[in-house]
């Protein structure tokens, strides 16, 4: 056992500490065993809090740094909470409980300010990080179950739920008279479950009308889709448009944080020609189409783009659209070669002059180096740079930063409360009196 002081957060969960000047990663030791007496809550299935005071056990060492465990709280922050979940500790769904939320929002700002520093240098300009959020339980719509449950972390073992306090109510409604346990057998292995107050219907028609019963506070039917309906398919109503998806496929979880971030994306983007790299269903460009005369979505899942197409359709945006089934990275190459060429059979196939917006959207891994290489050649003078990873989006941004983009604006979006999950939106102008700057000093 050693004696530390935990310093600061990391992303991820951890805090760090030292230990005759080596640094220390704290973590939590989430018992594994089903049947543990240890009962959820006890102080070796929590994490640490900069500025504790902890007992805890080395359980990996390497060079340059070893990881620990929490064993005992000798002096606790004056933040910390128990647990609001029976489950926690268990269950490997949330990990950041023990803090109190507005204080988890600190923690996430500070984690975010410090990847930022380190990826554009602690003399460079930061942006100021702007919070946005919203209720900190019941506000998730949807999960991919396992047999009943929610994997224990770092085990395939199953914790079954009969209650979630972070899913939205109609889904606690739903957990709590056993709906999950009716949909689940034993070829049923992961089942997806949307629920949402927002929810209008199973279908896809664009004739929706608003009800009493179709308001954010009301009810609907059905208020549940699984993945093993006949009909997967779900309409919502957002931001005054109705958005369809198959439950099957990659959508937000909590609607209530989407709602607050659609306007901060498509605030002053405007322009004849927009793209939407990484487009899934096209939510983001749908909320700005109608001030484009043209947008090109592009999305390597087939199924999600069919829905972009209906979405666009379903809600009367007029604009010329453009969707291609293929990788970013690919289209990306394609575009380059085409605009180096300025012939050829890529030419006809693709769009060779300058977009005036893009909103970009990469999976966790960030912006692939052939789209990171297409928008330091085409430079869109607008940029709405979305990630959920904050690590590689303070990367990404590093690279648009050194090719003459600004960073306007940048907000933390806290689409996951009491989770170490962050996802960051940076609004970018192109300068181009920066770059010729560089290309003059460069003569």
């Amino acid at each position: 056992m050693v004696h530390i002081i935990a310093q600061k957060a990391v992303f991820g969960g951890d805090c760090i500490g030292k230990i005759d000047g080596k640094t220390v990663f704290i973590g939590a030791h989430f018992h594994q065993n089903r049947n543990s007496q240890n009962s959820p809550g006890t102080d070796s299935q929590t994490g640490a809090l900069p500025g504790e005071e902890l007992e805890a056990e080395i359980i990996a060492s390497k060079k340059d740094y070893d990881r620990a465990v929490v064993k005992k709280i000798l002096k606790s922050s004056p933040f910390r909470i128990a647990p609001l979940c029976p489950v926690y500790g268990l269950c490997g769904g949330c990990n950041f409980q023990y803090a109190a939320y507005p204080y988890q929002l600190e923690l996430k700002k500070n984690i975010v300010r410090d990847l930022l520093t380190r990826a554009l240098g602690r003399d460079a300009q930061l942006p100021n990080i702007e919070i946005v959020s919203g209720p900190d339980t019941e506000y998730r719509s949807r999960f991919q179950f396992h047999a009943g449950g929610l994997k224990q972390r770092n085990s395939d073992d199953i914790v079954l739920l009969k209650d979630c306090p972070c899913a939205v109510k109609p889904l606690r409604a739903f957990l709590q008279s056993g709906g999950l346990a009716s949909k689940t057998n034993d070829t049923a292995e992961r089942i997806t479950v949307f629920a949402d107050e927002h929810l209008i219907g199973g279908d896809t028609r664009d004739d929706t009308e608003d009800t009493p019963n179709n308001k954010r506070a009301g009810t609907y039917a059905p208020k549940v889709v699984c993945a093993f309906d006949s009909t997967p398919i779900c309409t919502i109503k957002l931001n005054g448009k109705c958005i369809c998806f198959d439950v099957r496929g990659f959508f937000q979880s909590n609607m209530y944080m989407l709602e607050k971030a659609l306007p901060l994306i498509t605030k002053d983007l405007h322009g004849k020609r927009l793209l939407d790299m990484y487009g899934g269903t096209g939510i983001l460009s749908l909320f700005a189409a109608e001030n484009f005369e043209s947008v090109t979505i592009v999305e390597s899942d087939k199924r999600s783009l069919s829905f972009a197409e209906t979405n666009y359709r379903n809600n009367g945006i007029n604009c010329k659209l453009n969707t291609y089934t293929m990788r970013a990275s690919e289209w990306a190459q394609k575009h380059l070669k085409c605009r180096r060429q300025k012939s050829g059979r890529f030419e006809n196939m693709l769009e060779t002059e300058k977009f005036d917006a893009l909103i970009i959207d990469p999976p966790r891994t960030g912006i692939e180096k052939e789209v990171a290489d297409y928008i330091a050649a085409s430079k869109p003078p607008i940029i709405r740079s979305l990630s959920c990873d904050p690590a590689t989006h303070a990367r990404d941004l590093k690279r648009l930063v050194q090719v003459g983009y600004t960073i306007e604006s940048f907000y933390l979006l806290d689409f996951y409360p009491h989770t170490s999950h962050i996802e960051s939106l940076a609004c970018l102008v192109y300068d181009d009196t920066q770059e010729a700057y560089k290309e003059h000093t460069a003569v």
